[in-house]
C-alpha cells in the first residue's frame, strides 16, 4: 500500500508540473480553457487522470499484484501471479478482470499522452496563422 500511495503522489507531482510548464509555454490560458483545442486537450487529460486513478484503486485493491504483463498461473482452481517476489491468488474471474485491466490501462494511457501531445499548441504554428 505505501508504494501506491508514493506512486499516486509522484503522479500528482508529474501531472503539476505538466500542467504548470504548458501555463509558462501559453499553450493553456488558465484553468478555464478558452480556445476548442484547450478545452479538448482538458478533456484528455482528465481521461487520463481518471485511467491512472482507476489503476492504482485497482492495484490497491489487489493489494498489489496485478495479473498484465505479469501472467500467471492454475494452481488448483486459483490463479497465481508472482510479482515482487510475492504470489498473489486470484479467482479466475478476478484475474481475467485483472489482466484486461491493466491491459486496457496501457492502451489508454499511450493514446490519451499521443491526443495530449499532438493537440498542444505551439506558437506560429498553422493553426495560428488562419486569416
Amino acid at each position: 500500500m505505501n508504494l501506491t500511495v508514493i506512486l499516486l503522489l509522484i503522479f500528482f507531482a508529474m501531472v503539476a508540473l505538466v500542467l504548470w510548464r504548458m501555463k509558462i509555454a501559453g499553450e493553456i490560458s488558465g484553468f478555464a480553457p478558452q480556445t476548442h483545442r484547450e478545452k479538448f486537450r482538458l478533456y484528455w487529460l482528465i481521461a487520463l487522470v481518471v485511467n491512472i486513478v482507476a489503476f492504482l484503486a485497482h492495484v490497491w485493491i489487489d493489494h498489489g499484484g496485478v495479473a498484465f504483463p505479469a501472467g500467471g498461473r492454475l494452481v488448483g482452481g486459483v490463479y497465481l501471479v508472482t510479482q515482487h517476489g510475492r504470489d498473489f491468488s486470484f479467482t479466475p474471474s478476478r484475474y481475467l478482470l485483472s489482466y484486461w485491466h491493466g491491459a486496457i490501462f496501457i492502451v489508454v494511457l499511450l493514446i490519451c499522452n499521443f491526443a495530449i501531445w499532438r493537440l498542444r499548441d505551439i506558437k506560429g504554428s498553422r493553426h495560428d496563422n488562419v486569416a
